[in-house]
């Protein structure tokens, strides 16, 4: 009978182990490949569907970090030792690497990364938690390689949410591969979401009541 109890127990911790909780941290480490395998196309979508979710939060910089969509200074985030691996690592290049609170409530977050090259960045689309009673991860990423001129394909890449577009600036993506996958996440635990171009490490962790501000 306790054998039987524990296993309701375990099963009731992963179906509904969110309810009492109201932010939750979120870390993401997006890293480039720069090596001959990452060249390679055959499976890459030379057209891909590029967009922004129609709501998509744009992480404010200012304030202490202690307020929901505010980037966490760096001596909170929980990934530095992974980001560190990464840039030890010939080949790898580390394009972002940002933490922020969020509630429970499904969001949309903008993510950017790497050069800049006039109206946008090496990386770029977004970051979707849905909380239920699980963690849900919506990942829709992309990286470009960008051309100052117009010749041969290009992709048309879509406004960033919340910037200025300055029109005296034109850039063109060369290639660009795109990156979607929706997961469901456990909590405290490091997901790796995989490209043959580049790949992102997520973290999110529950913070209870009493330690949110």
């Amino acid at each position: 009978m306790k054998i039987c109890f524990a296993i309701f127990a375990l099963t009731l911790s992963w179906a509904f182990p969110l309810q009492a909780q109201s932010l939750y941290q979120v870390e993401i480490i997006a890293f480039a490949r720069e090596t001959a395998e990452a060249d390679q196309e055959e499976s890459w979508n030379k057209r891909p569907n590029l967009r922004y979710p129609e709501r998509t939060t744009v992480l404010q910089t200012t304030g202490s970090g202690s307020n929901a969509f505010q980037q966490l200074p760096a001596e909170m985030w929980m990934l530095n030792n992974e980001a560190m691996t990464i840039k030890n690592r010939r080949g790898m290049r580390v394009l972002t690497h940002i933490a922020w609170l969020q509630p429970g409530e499904a969001a949309s977050v903008l993510i950017v990364g790497g050069k800049q090259f006039g109206n946008h960045y090496e990386l770029e689309g977004s970051f979707t938690l849905g909380v239920e009673n699980f963690l849900k991860a919506d990942v829709n990423v992309w990286f470009n390689r960008f051309s100052t001129t117009t010749v041969g394909d290009t992709v048309a890449l879509p406004n960033i949410p919340g910037t200025v577009i300055d029109s005296t600036s034109s850039t063109y993506s060369a290639q660009t591969v795109q990156l979607q996958e929706q997961r469901r996440m456990r909590n405290a635990e490091l997901h790796y979401f995989d490209h043959p171009k580049f790949g992102l490490l997520v973290m999110v962790k529950p913070i209870p009541p009493s330690n949110a501000q």
